[in-house]
């Protein structure tokens, strides 16, 4: 049962790791390709004082409520293979009612949490486009001559669900996940000094797949943001021009260069698919080895009777 446990406890650990390492970086980039001329650290002044600071502190409260509970489920899934446990479970109904408005309460906070924030992030973002429309509004001719119209929609909207999923999702879940981590590592650490020390050298080389990666990733995206940006000023310049060029007979001529750019584009979004399903499976591949690895020591150390 303590085995199984900790296998959950270990792999739970894993997933947190990545997940909060590369949304972290992928997000903390992605503020920066519509940052305009703006400093990254006023940037980031301004997105927390939009916030409505109570209604953050709420959710963010609620969500640690329940990732604290969540930490308990593993041990609660360990249990089941102990037989004595189960057999309990089927004779006293109130252990069982009590499991099961233990699991849909831990869910509901998370799912409270969930909404708070994203209802906070919603009116954050709207106070945002507000302030860099007013922004661009009093923005000198020569500073706007960097940037086409079809970019700057594109980066007013498009890239304004970047700015809410960094505010909602990013920024709340580093935080929660460092509870996640501790509380992982605290768990493992009591059922097994050895096998939690052995675990630990998975990071480095979970480390050594993702930055690389990871870096490609951003230079792929960030193409790919930019060139969606041009493509909408394209469209857009086009058709506000769109008797001069039937005048001059230039559909053929446009439909070729818009042809090469959505290719272009599309070339783009393969090689972050690519890369993407590249590192899940190295990432994957390592820790079901590590899995394979902590069961075979772990039954050697059955077999010694430890």
């Amino acid at each position: 049962m303590a085995i199984s446990c900790y296998l959950l406890l270990w792999e739970l650990l894993g997933l947190v790791f990545v997940i909060s390492y590369s949304c972290l970086e992928l997000g903390l980039k992605n503020l920066d390709i519509w940052s305009f001329n703006m400093k990254h650290g006023k940037l980031l002044r301004i997105l927390f004082d939009f916030l409505n600071k109570k209604q953050v502190i709420i959710g963010l409260t609620v969500s640690f409520l329940g990732t604290t509970l969540g930490l308990l489920l593993p041990q609660f899934i360990g249990q089941l293979l102990d037989e004595e446990f189960l057999k309990k479970l089927i004779t006293e109904k109130e252990i069982l009612i009590s499991l099961v408005a233990f699991f849909i309460g831990v869910y509901g906070l998370q799912a409270l949490a969930s909404y708070l924030l994203g209802i906070c992030g919603s009116q954050a973002m709207n106070r945002l486009q507000k302030y860099i429309y007013n922004h661009l509004l009093n923005s000198s001719v020569s500073e706007l001559d960097g940037y086409s119209s079809g970019d700057l929609a594109s980066r007013l909207t498009n890239d304004m669900s970047v700015v809410l999923n960094f505010i909602t999702v990013v920024f709340p879940n580093m935080i929660l996940n460092i509870v996640v981590i501790g509380g992982s590592i605290y768990f493992m650490l009591k059922i097994s000094l050895s096998l939690t020390l052995i675990s630990f050298l998975l990071v480095p080389i979970l480390v050594f797949v993702i930055i690389p990666v990871n870096n490609r990733l951003e230079d792929y995206y960030t193409n790919y943001q930019e060139g969606l940006g041009k493509i909408s000023s394209r469209i857009s310049h086009k058709f506000n021009h769109i008797r001069l060029m039937k005048a001059f007979n230039g559909e053929k001529n446009e439909q070729r260069k818009m042809s090469d750019s959505f290719d272009t584009l599309t070339d783009n979004f393969k090689k972050i698919i690519g890369l993407s399903s590249i590192q899940n499976t190295l990432v994957n591949g390592l820790m079901m080895s590590f899995i394979i690895l902590l069961l075979v020591i772990a039954g050697m150390e059955v077999s010694k009777g430890s």
